[in-house]
């Protein structure tokens, strides 16, 4: 079995099941899903106005959240709007409040998770 250090915190990945217990950066270097959600905190955070990302748009129970893959990044979303595309069939419309940033994202379809998330300059 190969072991995985991640590249930020130096820790053992942890393997668990059939997932590797580790992410890969966009520079290629291997993290945890701790520091991966720390990244992904961070490129939220630092992300100008018209700024994109790309996250996962999830649902617990009666409420949404963007996550990142692993789950160790979670954001409440405060509003959803569920409207019709002509493509995907279904357009979920979503905003939420990060680290003193608003945001609005958009997950097409039924059958992904996938919320392309853009940073606006308010909602009112």
């Amino acid at each position: 079995m190969k072991i995985t250090i991640c590249s930020m915190c130096k820790e053992v990945c942890q393997t668990e099941g059939i997932v590797p217990g580790y992410a890969t950066t966009k520079t290629g270097k291997m993290v945890c899903y701790d520091c991966a959600g720390k990244i992904d905190r961070e490129e939220l955070e630092n992300l100008p106005i018209g700024g994109k990302i790309t996250q996962y748009l999830v649902k617990e129970k009666n409420e949404y959240f963007i996550s990142n893959w692993p789950g160790t990044l979670k954001i409440r979303v405060w509003y959803i709007k569920k409207g019709n595309h002509n493509i995907a069939g279904t357009r979920s419309d979503v905003w939420f409040c990060y680290a003193g940033h608003d945001f609005h994202g958009v997950q097409y379809g039924n059958h992904s998770q996938i919320c392309h998330i853009t940073r606006v300059k308010k909602f009112y």
